[in-house]
């Protein structure tokens, strides 16, 4: 198995990046967030930060914190897999380019306060056949991500296009209502994508290993 990156702080969970960073066809790293602070700068209207925070106060979290839950999640089901037999979990980001710190997690996490450490961005397979048996899951491969990590890299970069359409929109109108659900609307649009990957990927599987990432209901 070859891995062509791996975050220093999480190897102990395995993690997984079966490719190198690529720059998507158009995709300019420096335009993002470029046009709505420009637009802010213009107008009296509320920054588009202040409105999520505000709306959604305690929600963000930066990339360092991000990426110390996940390791800290992933060392616990590490060791609820390995007491019920199984070995370490193998984990992989769909999008890995959402997973370095820079722009492009920024605006996953600044603006959509979407999370590229949590499910929605992630994939989790067995070790080794017995783990996979345990689990009804799959054991890594570096074809199961590859296929998929160019179409949620697309799907993020448009959704990014239609969010900055939204934030010009937002400044000349100052409707902050019909900005936050377009935001919405593009977080729900990603973990519509992430099920579906996830249905076609695992089918046939009932793949406890993801359902043991999935988010607690309090």
């Amino acid at each position: 198995m070859q891995n062509d990156r791996r975050f220093g702080a999480l190897k102990p969970s395995r993690a997984v990046f079966g490719r190198k960073q690529r720059v998507a066809d158009g995709f300019d790293r420096d335009a993002l967030h470029i046009v709505g602070e420009k637009a802010a700068a213009g107008t009296d209207f509320e920054p588009v930060r202040s409105v999520i925070e505000r709306v959604y106060p305690d929600s963000y979290v930066s990339f360092a914190q991000a990426q110390q839950r996940h390791t800290e999640l992933v060392a616990k089901v590490n060791a609820e897999v390995c007491n019920m037999g199984g070995d370490n979990v193998m984990w992989t980001p769909i999008c890995a380019e959402a997973c370095e710190p820079g722009d492009f997690s920024s605006y996953l996490l600044e603006d959509l306060l979407m999370d590229p450490f949590l499910k929605w961005n992630m994939l989790y397979f067995a070790n080794d056949e017995k783990t996979a048996f345990l689990f009804d899951t799959l054991v890594y491969d570096e074809k199961y991500v590859s296929s998929f990590s160019d179409e949620m890299l697309s799907v993020i970069l448009e959704s990014n296009k239609t969010w900055e359409k939204a934030k010009e929109q937002y400044f000349k109108t100052g409707d902050s209502v019909k900005l936050l659900n377009h935001r919405d609307y593009i977080r729900i649009s990603l973990a519509k994508i992430t099920a579906d990957i996830e249905k076609r990927l695992f089918a046939g599987k009932k793949n406890h290993l993801q359902h043991l990432f999935a988010p607690k209901k309090d």
